[in-house]
């Protein structure tokens, strides 16, 4: 915070002798802070923020250097200092970047004029002597030196996605060997961990560690809500929404699909996920994702999964009545029984919608348990065999309890939901719900399997009780052990994203490799290159083009039998554009500019101009922005004028021309401008004065409008 108005904004690094080794100015004119006492209130007390905007690795540096870097708010005086030295009048109250970097080296700013901090230059990673676990307590201790100082240490997942937990160690001595504990006790841990180690210079250290041992997870239940995997205790569990007060669900990890419907099979964990596909991925580490293979080629929509322990095989039921076998290696399905079902209530039965399925599970003895889409009044459970079908065919099916059978008693409406059994303990368990968020009515019930009846999982907080709130999908409870899935060391197919390429110069292409089958051991693969003056591919399928010519790219499995596959590749010479746009010199003045796209170094001035923030052509007229509004600039002479006042919502980050096709079908433009408030689209009538924006925050999920290229229609070819 200023103690005085500044003029320049600047910042600086200095060796240990006092030698400027780099700097550069932030900002001009800053107010200090000031006290308006009728207010009884402090103004323009934001804080002031700088980066180096240079490395200092590139500073000549080395280890064990000392060093400093010293932030600068200095008054006009030292722009009039520098003038003097250059025997001018100052004309300007700022410093340019030359300005700036001439007084610092002149030692004429005196300390009161900067924030300086000192370092001692460190480019060494700190590391890990051991990581032990203690096989009573699950607890995990890391034992590590530094050359200075460890600053914290972490376990995660090895993608980097998950911390488990993290701490910073107690140290009293430079360099000395340090240990830090961690009592994860049982906490859920896959076999395979990720031990960080950093120090204060930001040097980190990653270690993979084999924990060796598994955790009895037989009994969890869990499920899954919106992007999150959560762990339900039936004999706990409830939630009061009024007093935000609950038990019994806990948070078990996160989930990278939205999930529609998940099974145990064997230590992993099968799903059915809304994008169309099958994953798996090993229970203790459910992020870890693998795609099995789309189910979207037999079926819009799984709503339930359950295995059958009587036939060691996995079922789903779709969201027309038919239930298919699962092949757990490839994801393709197999019609099984297709089912119609009655409905006993007399008025209900008029309602389409209640004959949809949208529950599963299967019992010990190969017995199936469906449910229906229905309220308390007509959503019942039904049961059957295999063996009750005709020619793969169930017709009316009666519900548990015949013609007079009672309702669940439960809502068991939209797409989540769904039935559970657990096999250990020979329980059918049902996830109520409503709708697609949170309602009162997501509750966990079990269900009389002689009855159909529904009964909540306990009664110790009246109607809270078994009330789990989120819209609650893919539940399963994990059994006692049993191996079914078998890893394999040897591929049987493999596919590449993309054939013969087609590039320019600097351009680089991402190339996705799938190595199946998902219980592959290693589904790695080897790249080459032919020619790596013309092209160079990194070891994840990451495409460079150096050089002008053709090179062919192999890629192939390390596993056996050693798939491969070869891609032609062209590079051609970067196209040479000349390219007029917004450009500021070093003194910060902006200048209409030109440049070639293949030297952007130099550039010619067409014109002085205003500092505007964005811009775009619109037929022979330049529109631009800044914090007062709207300019029109003509793009043959240059010159500028207002054109109309906007408001900081509507003031674009950037923007495109409509197309005229748009224009007159849509009545929108002819500016399409993004980002005034972070997720607006905004469009401008410069001709009326008029704006209309659109707050597009809903479809975007959190990510903000930066950029816009083109507002028209017509049919985008990929030239690769």
């Amino acid at each position: 915070m200023l103690i005085r108005n500044a003029s320049t904004i600047g910042i600086a690094a200095f060796d240990s002798e006092g030698k400027v080794l780099g700097s550069r100015v932030i900002s001009g004119y800053k107010d200090a802070p000031f006290y308006r006492e009728s207010d009884a209130k402090w103004y323009l007390t934001d804080a002031l923020t700088a980066t180096l905007g240079f490395d200092l690795s590139e500073l000549g540096l080395i280890e064990g250097q000392q060093a400093s870097v010293r932030f600068y708010a200095l008054p006009e005086y030292y722009a009039v200092k520098y003038a003097q030295m250059k025997g001018e009048e100052a004309t300007d109250g700022r410093l340019d970047d030359e300005g700036f970097k001439a007084i610092l080296e002149a030692g004429i700013v005196g300390d009161g004029a900067a924030l300086s901090v000192d370092f001692t230059v460190d480019d060494t990673a700190p590391v890990v002597d051991s990581v032990l676990r203690d096989l009573e307590t699950g607890a995990i201790t890391v034992k590590a030196a530094d050359n200075n100082y460890i600053s914290f240490v972490s376990l995660s997942n090895t993608a980097g996605t998950v911390d488990y937990d993290y701490g910073y160690p107690v140290q009293n001595e430079r360099g000395e060997l340090t240990e830090i504990t961690f009592e994860v006790g049982d906490a859920l841990l896959p076999d395979t961990i990720a031990v960080y180690v950093c120090d204060y210079a930001g040097n980190e250290t990653c270690y993979e560690v084999e924990l060796g041992s598994k955790t009895d997870l037989s009994g969890m239940m869990l499920g899954f809500y919106n992007g999150s995997v959560f762990q339900l205790d039936p004999s706990l569990l409830y939630y009061d929404p009024t007093t935000d007060t609950g038990d019994g669900i806990f948070a078990f990890t996160v989930y990278p699909n939205d999930v529609l419907a998940a099974e145990y099979v064997d230590g992993y964990v099968f799903t059915a996920s809304r994008d169309g596909n099958f994953y798996a991925s090993p229970l203790t580490a459910l992020y870890d994702a693998e795609l099995v293979g789309p189910y979207s080629e037999y079926t819009d929509g799984i709503l339930d999964m359950a295995y059958n322990y009587a036939d060691n095989e996995l079922y789903a039921l779709d969201a027309y009545n038919i239930i298919y076998r699962v092949d757990v290696l490839t994801g393709a399905l197999e019609p099984v029984v297709g089912i119609s079902i009655v409905i006993p209530d007399e008025f209900y039965a008029s309602v389409p919608s209640v004959y949809e399925l949208d529950g599963l599970a299967i019992d010990d003895e190969g017995t199936f348990y469906v449910s229906n889409f229905g309220n308390t009044d007509c959503a019942y459970l039904y049961s059957f065999t295999l063996d009750d079908a005709d020619d793969g065919v169930i017709e009316n099916l009666l519900p548990v309890g015949g013609e007079e059978a009672s309702t669940m008693g439960i809502y068991n409406l939209d797409y989540a939901g769904g039935l559970a059994y657990d096999h250990d303990n020979d329980i059918l368990y049902a996830a109520g719900n409503w709708n697609e968020s949170f309602d009162v009515d997501h509750k966990l019930f079990t269900l009389d399997v002689e009855t159909g009846i529904a009964s909540p999982v306990n009664t110790d907080h009246e109607d809270a009780s078994g009330r789990f709130y989120a819209a609650m999908s893919g539940l399963f409870i994990v059994p006692s052990e049993y191996h079914k899935i078998t890893l394999t060391d040897v591929a049987d197919s493999f596919s590449v994203s993309k054939d013969d390429l087609y590039m320019l110069v600097g351009q680089k292409v991402a190339i996705d490799v799938t190595v199946k089958p998902w219980t592959l051991t290693d589904k790695s693969v080897t790249w080459t290159s032919s020619d790596e003056s013309v092209v160079t591919v990194s070891n994840r399928g990451v495409v460079t083009a150096v050089g002008v010519g053709e090179a062919t790219l192999t890629v192939r499995t390390n596993a056996e039998p050693h798939f491969e596959k070869e891609l032609k590749v062209t590079v051609e010479p970067m196209p040479i554009a000349t390219i007029n746009g917004l450009i500021w010199d070093d003194s910060g003045k902006p200048h209409w500019a030109q440049f070639e796209s293949n030297n952007t170094e130099e550039w010619v001035s067409l014109a002085g101009t205003n500092s505007f923030n964005a811009g775009t052509l619109v037929g022979d007229t330049l529109y631009t922005v800044d914090a007062s509004g709207l300019y029109e600039t003509d793009a043959d002479t240059y010159e500028t004028f207002f054109s109309m006042a906007l408001s900081a919502e509507e003031q674009f980050i950037d923007a495109a021309p409509v197309t005229d096709d748009i224009c007159e079908a849509t009545g929108i433009g002819p500016i399409l401008g993004v980002g005034g408030e972070a997720f607006d689209l905004i469009t401008i009538y410069p001709f009326d004065g008029e704006t209309y924006t659109w707050d597009l925050d809903y479809f975007l999920d959190g990510d903000n409008l930066v950029a816009i290229a083109y507002a028209g229609r017509g049919e985008y070819t990929s030239a690769l």
